[in-house]
């Protein structure tokens, strides 16, 4: 038998030369494991942060684009507005749907109600000299028994009803709008209105960061409710101005009371009373700070505010 070295035909020992190799160096082990340093952990983090920021701006300077973008064309036909010589014929029987939206004015009805229904100062004339909520003149002053028409959504016309589903042509329609950053004050001031999280101490911020929250003009012009969560990709500005701007629908601004009151009796007959300047529904305001961040109601109100504009000045409001 032939030997280990004459196999492998050198005359070398494999196994002495494997056995005398050197084997690889490893690398020592770490003591301990190196961190980096607190100063640039926090740089990291600031830099995330500002990242964020940054992608949250332009997402919402984005998504304002596409809203801005809807609402044109802005002004549309301009409905003739009668002059003080001759006011808009109302049908009788006629039916009026009170299209009240939360925080913009309660005391409206009083307005609407006792202008539809003469027969009740007609029997009470001191009435103007008390404070008239809805409820109690509909209570004491049905409106089967002292109008010679009806009301939409009774036993509570004004609680809230959104515009229908379906349009009723039969309907006047009657509401206020108000400036939307004004009346969410409003709504955080009353006891944080349909705010959801059941927390009185929450702040402002927070309760215009619930996302059911904003947009409660709007959405109710639309047919949603107030309290109701709807996409603002989904809010269809030229819907809602077309709707305003029809023949049989009537609108002012809370924020500019007497104009509307003045408005209102051009665009129907009748004078304003004093008793339609009165706020019976005061609500005690709490500090909220400096915030304005811009919504679709936004856009939909400076067009609500162009058309008042043009139509309290052809009235000579």
């Amino acid at each position: 038998m032939r030997s280990l070295r004459q196999r492998h035909g050198h005359g070398r020992d494999i196994r002495k030369s494997s056995s005398s190799s050197r084997p690889l160096a490893r690398p020592p082990k770490p003591k301990h494991q190196c961190m980096p340093p607190v100063g640039i952990c926090a740089l990291i983090a600031l830099s995330l942060g500002c990242l964020a920021v940054i992608i949250n701006l332009y997402l919402h300077n984005k998504t304002l684009h596409a809203l801005d973008n809807r609402v044109k064309p802005t002004v549309q036909t301009i409905i003739p507005i009668p002059t003080q010589e001759k006011s808009k014929e109302v049908p009788v029987p006629f039916d009026v749907f009170w299209l009240h939206i939360q925080k913009t004015g309660t005391s409206f009805f009083n307005t609407i109600y006792l202008h539809f229904c003469p027969s009740v100062l007609s029997k009470n004339p001191a009435l103007v000299n008390e404070t008239m909520t809805d409820h109690a003149l509909l209570k004491s002053y049905p409106p089967q028994e002292f109008c010679n028409g009806t009301f939409a959504n009774m036993p509570c016309p004004g609680c809230h009803h959104a515009y229908p589903k379906k349009t009723v042509e039969k309907y006047f329609y009657f509401t206020m709008f108000r400036e939307p950053m004004e009346r969410l004050r409003s709504a955080y001031s009353f006891g944080k209105h349909l705010s959801k999280l059941k927390n009185d101490s929450i702040s402002f911020d927070t309760y215009l960061n619930e996302k059911h929250i904003p947009n409660c003009q709007l959405k109710m012009i639309l047919g949603f409710g107030c309290a109701e969560f709807v996409d603002p990709q989904h809010l269809n500005i030229s819907l809602a101005l077309e709707r305003i701007q029809a023949p049989n629908f009537f609108f002012g601004i809370t924020d500019r009371w007497g104009e509307s009151i003045c408005l209102f009796h051009r665009m129907y007959g009748g004078s304003t009373q004093q008793f339609e300047l009165k706020n019976n529904r005061k609500t005690k305001r709490v500090q909220t700070g400096y915030i304005n961040p811009t919504f679709a109601e936004s856009f939909f109100f400076d067009e609500v505010l162009k058309l008042f504009n043009v139509r309290v000045k052809k009235a000579g409001c």
